[in-house]
């Protein structure tokens, strides 16, 4: 205001053009108009520079300051739409660190509001992520080392021209398979397409920016190739007896029906190991393991759903459940004379049957044994009794003692 008004004495004191017929201002008062002016200035500029900070005007944003302010905006006007946020700003260079560390405490405040309470940061898998890159930032942070997982949606704020936002995208999906990541650069939003090789480009204030921005990009793949972990399973899994890599049962089917719906070629690997386990290293074997550690996109296998392997793959919902019938010609009537047969085990029977001849035998063998011979038939003429060399006479008579022979 004071700079206004001295600005319009000034102006008046240089009184009218010159030829005006009233134009009678004197140089000195043209003089000592300008000095009042530079007088009136230079007291302004110091009362400003004495004023509090609170009074002060804000310093101007770095760019690395204004982009993340920008990818600040659409990741909560795109990224906040359910009930799962998580926001992790992350920096690739020392010059944009200070922009990233602003940037953690209003995404976290944000991320407290939508969770309702739960502590930002408790895992560190981030369902949303605002990087920085371009210019003095260089290229993008590594997606494992801001803790973030690389299916999840992104925000790159990045300080370059279109045509480099895009190729900074390219890059980070062949080096860390990012897909949902669209770049802000300036008043633009960059997203590209890594199946259909195609970019878009919106204006940041668009009302479809979120649409072009994060497009559902896996309903279409152009014929792209999936890697899917499998392993031997029957009946699910069986590998071709015909076709060598070939498999029948009902995984290797809803894999190829799957991959027919998103226009995708499946590339299936046997993996030893069933499901996987979790070793002391925190490394995972099997087929989970294939998923965790980048060597496939994704398993098909029935899952066992275990609480220590949540922070390194995502289950899927099970939107239905299929099950298995197996159906075989029904067998004929036995007849009633095989009822007896079938009542015991034919190791039983063998037992039975080998039983007999064995005790028939045992019997010969401790009859043979006995003194006399062997137990023939009785020699001729050989007396069958011999009295005893003893008598003894009773009342009723004489009996003698008779000793048989056997």
């Amino acid at each position: 205001m004071p700079l206004a008004l001295v600005s319009a004495l000034f102006h008046r004191a240089q009184g009218p053009p010159p030829g005006h017929a009233s134009s009678t201002v004197s140089a000195r008062s043209f003089v000592a108009a300008r000095a009042a002016f530079a007088l009136l200035t230079a007291c302004v500029a110091l009362a400003q520079s004495s004023a509090p900070p609170a009074l002060r005007p804000p310093p101007a944003p770095s760019p690395a300051e204004a982009a993340a302010t920008q990818a600040t905006l659409v990741a909560e006007r795109c990224l906040f739409r359910g009930g799962r946020v998580r926001l992790v700003a992350a920096a690739a260079a020392a010059a944009c660190a200070p922009a990233a560390a602003a940037l953690l405490a209003p995404l976290h405040r944000r991320a407290l509001v939508a969770r309702r309470g739960e502590a930002a940061g408790s895992t560190p898998l981030a369902d949303a992520a605002v990087l920085l890159a371009g210019g003095d930032c260089g290229r993008a942070a590594p997606p494992v080392h801001a803790g973030w997982h690389p299916r999840s949606p992104a925000v790159l704020a990045y300080l370059g021209s279109v045509g480099d936002a895009e190729s900074e995208l390219r890059r980070m999906y062949s080096e860390h398979r990012a897909i949902n990541v669209a770049a802000v650069t300036g008043s633009k939003v960059v997203s590209c397409n890594p199946y259909s090789k195609m970019c878009t480009v919106s204006d940041i204030n668009a009302s479809d920016v979120c649409e072009k921005a994060f497009p559902d990009k896996t309903k279409d793949l152009h014929g792209a190739e999936v890697v899917v972990s499998l392993f031997e399973e029957v009946p699910h899994c069986i590998p071709s007896r015909k076709v060598p890599g070939q498999f029948r049962g009902a995984d290797p089917s809803m894999v190829h029906t799957f991959m027919e719906h998103i226009n995708a070629v499946p590339k299936i690997i046997i993996t030893e190991g069933n499901y996987g386990q979790r070793l002391p290293n925190g490394t995972f074997t099997g087929s989970s393991g294939d998923v965790a550690h980048g060597r496939a996109e994704l398993a098909c296998n029935s899952r066992n759903l275990k609480m220590d392997r949540l922070h390194v793959l995502e289950f899927l919902y099970p939107h239905h459940q299929s099950d298995m019938f197996i159906f075989v010609p029904n067998s004929l009537p036995l007849p009633a004379y095989t009822t007896i047969l079938v009542t015991l085990e034919p190791l039983t029977w063998a037992a039975v049957g080998g039983t007999l001849p064995l005790a028939a035998l045992v019997w010969h063998a401790l009859r043979r044994a006995r003194p006399g011979g062997g137990g023939g038939p009785a020699r001729r003429g050989a007396p069958l009794c011999t009295p005893s060399s003893t008598a003894s006479r009773s009342p009723r008579g004489p009996l003698s003692k008779i000793s048989l022979l056997h």
